[in-house]
């Protein structure tokens, strides 16, 4: 065991502060996130990296409380590991002779909400997590393709990453990244537009032999899928037709952000997606400007419960609104 280090500091653990000796908030924060180090060399190891966390952390929010940021900061399941174990190094890749739509023909006429968030309108299901895999990309896409469902059926399930998992591709390279646009086009071309619900194939760490069950599966109607590009047309995307899946940069300020409006300024619309997420609503924020709501799939303990803003209209700022991806009939 560690000598006591009663150094008190403060610290974002949830969503509440606590002032704890560090060697307390240590304990405190492997219970929240379910980690174990037996080995003393190793818990040592992680609580140093965890130490260099908590002080980013408190730098950090004390710039927001003062006014010089947008954004608070809170610890994330992996601010005890090395940045390069992160979760969001998953390699994005856009579809073959990708197409980019045009949209403005197609909602002629039709009047573009100021906000909105497709949560409360029963779009949206439960935050999940993709655990150690770079599957990032099969995530978001569900996630689209859940609110799709609901809008042709009326019912909002939770399909299965799992399925997707197991089936669509070949398992030692599911969690290298990916493009999005081939989720849907193998939904469509190879499950006749059919996913199981969760309840039937449940997301598992491993990943085995496909059990897809046709019998079982919701079918989504999707058959093919449509990209789009630009911060306006997002809009217009969330704001008429539900929850859009989009690729961003995600920057290591991203790993641990918290509440309010999230603007990184060392990150631009040209820097690399290598992080696909959900747009599921946005709005403006009297004090921090316009934001789009993300919903993210690193589970409830990151972000604000597994959510975040992101700063809009600020440059297409980590990418968001470079690319933009719908299922279609």
């Amino acid at each position: 065991m560690h000598a006591t280090f009663w150094a008190a500091v403060i610290i974002s653990l949830g969503c509440c502060a606590f002032a704890l000796p560090e060697l307390e908030q240590w304990e405190e924060y492997k219970k929240i996130h379910g980690k174990s180090y037996p080995d003393p060399a190793k818990d040592a190891f992680h609580f140093a990296i965890f130490q260099q966390a908590v002080k980013r952390i408190n730098e950090h929010n004390a710039k927001f409380q003062a006014g010089e940021v947008t954004y608070s900061k809170r610890l994330a399941v992996f601010s005890d590991l090395p940045e390069d174990q992160w979760p969001y190094r998953a390699k994005l890749t856009l579809p073959d002779n990708l197409v980019e739509h045009n949209i403005q023909k197609a909602v002629e006429g039709q009047e573009i909400p100021d906000a909105i968030d497709w949560r409360k309108l029963g779009y949206v299901t439960g935050v999940k997590n993709q655990g150690n895999c770079g599957d990032c990309y099969i995530f978001a896409a569900i996630g689209s393709l859940e609110a799709f469902s609901a809008r042709v059926t009326g019912i909002l399930w939770t399909l299965s990453e799992q399925n997707i998992r197991e089936c669509y591709r070949d398992r030692d390279h599911i969690c290298d990244g990916g493009d999005i646009g081939s989720v849907f086009t193998f939904v469509a071309q190879n499950q006749g537009g059919r996913i199981d619900p969760e309840n039937y194939y449940p997301y598992n760490d491993n990943i085995a032999d496909c059990k897809y069950n046709y019998d079982n599966a919701v079918n989504t109607t999707v058959r093919k899928f449509l990209s789009y590009t630009g911060e306006d047309t997002l809009k217009t995307l969330v704001g008429l037709y539900g929850p859009v899946t989009v690729i961003i940069h995600a920057s290591n300020a991203f790993g641990e952000a918290h509440k309010e409006v999230f603007y990184d300024p060392t990150c631009t619309e040209n820097d690399s997606g290598n992080h696909a997420v959900l747009a599921v609503g946005y709005g403006t924020d009297p004090n921090y400007g316009d934001y789009w709501i993300i919903k993210n799939s690193w589970g409830t303990t990151w972000g604000d419960e597994g959510y975040v803003k992101m700063a809009r209209n600020r440059g297409s700022n980590c990418h968001i609104g470079k690319w933009a991806f719908i299922p279609s009939q």
